[in-house]
């Protein structure tokens, strides 16, 4: 009687049991958190170079200082203080009464051996003068001649001519002044081509090369950069400093840069074409560097991926290896995400807009929550 009631028992409670385990199948599991939404970047090449930087001072394409070759009184000045002036421009004149004078009398004395020459060359053809005679009187011709080509010479010292194309600067004369061999009249300056010397380290020197493109900048002005290239590489490298001096030429053609200003250079060394990444994709992992990659093939599944980097340049970061190009990494986000987690792409950013842009939703229309 009593093992009956106990396998009674027994069977109520495993129907019991059963009927509840039956009841809780039948609810619904809760669900888990939705997938966390990031911004990617795809990675893609772009284009890398190495800097060397320097300081350099500017220097005129070509530069002289327009002196007196001889004595005399200032008579005309034919520029204004930093005017551009062509080549073969007059600047300055001397006068020249004395040399003109001098000038007309040579060419009376050679109109006179002239005419002695002819009446020998007369005489010698009739026979009746010496070959010596005619022979005298070419000399004195000849001589008479020479005078007058030695008096216009010095007569075009006393004009003072642009030797090229350039800028001239202060003149430090006036009209009336008398002025003497070496005695600085003004500046001429070609400064549509600006050549910088700089220093580089000799470390550097299997890089060096004419032809790599150059940066400048100055504080003159703050933002804009100037175009150049390197012209030339001294042939000789400093054995106090170790350095090798780099002439890099500038196109100018606005005249802005002038000679003597302190340029920033950076020399533009081994351009080339690379897998980057933005800079704020990146997650530090002990000394070395990851990224989290979306796998979209796979249901956007977050993969970590440990990265090797050589240059940076504009917010990107050149990958030597980890990555391929075309794959997605997390850019906002990365901090809110684990390995094996699904992801849901918000965005695909691709830096032609900010992130309040790419974030930002339509207002709503009105009668609209």
């Amino acid at each position: 009687m009593f093992l009956r009631s106990v396998m009674a028992t027994s069977v109520a409670f495993v129907a019991v049991c059963g009927a509840a385990a039956a009841q809780d199948a039948g609810k619904a599991k809760p669900k888990g958190p939705p997938p966390t939404p990031v911004i990617v970047s795809e990675v893609a090449s772009r284009t890398f170079v190495d800097r060397i930087e320097a300081l350099g001072t500017a220097r005129a394409n070509e530069t002289v200082r327009m002196a007196a070759k001889i004595s005399g009184r200032i008579v005309g000045i034919d520029f204004d203080d930093g005017e551009l002036v062509r080549k073969g421009a007059p600047l300055v004149r001397l006068n020249t009464d004395e040399e003109l004078a001098n000038l007309r009398a040579l060419q009376a004395v050679e109109m006179d051996r002239k005419k002695a020459f002819e009446r020998a060359q007369e005489l010698k053809q009739r026979q009746a003068g010496t070959a010596a005679s005619l022979d005298e009187t070419r000399a004195q011709l000849l001589k008479a001649q020479a005078e007058i080509e030695a008096a216009r010479a010095r007569l075009a010292n006393y004009e003072i001519r642009a030797p090229f194309d350039g800028l001239v600067g202060l003149r430090n004369i006036s009209i009336g002044a008398f002025v003497a061999p070496g005695d600085l009249l003004t500046t001429l300056d070609d400064v549509s081509i600006i050549k910088i010397d700089f220093s580089v380290p000799s470390a550097f020197l299997a890089a060096l090369k004419p032809g790599l493109d150059v940066e400048a900048k100055t504080s003159a002005y703050d933002k804009r950069i100037f175009k150049g290239v390197v012209k030339s590489v001294d042939s000789r490298v400093d054995p106090v400093t170790r350095a090798i001096v780099v002439r890099a030429t500038l196109d100018n053609p606005e005249f802005s840069i002038r000679p003597g200003m302190l340029m920033q250079l950076e020399v533009l060394k081994n351009p080339r074409d690379t897998l980057a990444v933005p800079e704020n994709a990146l997650v530090p992992v002990g000394t070395e560097q990851a990224v989290y990659v979306v796998d979209r093939e796979n249901g956007n599944k977050v993969v970590k991926r440990v990265v090797k980097l050589g240059s940076r340049v504009a917010g990107f970061a050149e990958v030597l290896s980890g990555v391929a190009a075309g794959e997605a990494v997390i850019t906002h986000g990365a901090l809110k995400v684990r390995p094996g987690q699904t992801v849901t792409i918000r965005a695909v950013e691709d830096g032609t807009k900010t992130i309040e842009e790419i974030l930002k939703k339509k207002a709503p229309a009105k009668g609209q929550s």
